[in-house]
């Protein structure tokens, strides 16, 4: 890349930051909200966010599934070749 182009990136850049610093001063309780909610979704601070507890339920779905399976699967098995 020559130097015109990476000049003409920054600023753009430049611009895109000014811009979303003009945007938060603007709004502040729409970013707070934001804030709030990212806060509800991934956690912080040792709070425990939505993704991880949809995490635990599918991890905990998967193994009372897999005990299941196991059991059902052995008994066929009992029933067809333990007698």
């Amino acid at each position: 890349m020559d130097e015109d182009k990476l000049r003409r990136i920054e600023t753009k850049l430049d611009c895109i930051s000014e811009a979303l610093t003009e945007l938060r001063s603007m709004w502040p309780h729409l970013c707070r909200r934001i804030d709030k909610l990212e806060v509800e979704i991934y956690g912080n601070d040792g709070k425990v966010g939505l993704i991880t507890r949809v995490q635990s339920l599918y991890v905990l779905g998967a193994w009372i599934g897999a005990a299941c399976g196991t059991v059902i699967g052995g008994g066929i098995v009992y029933l067809l070749f333990g007698k």
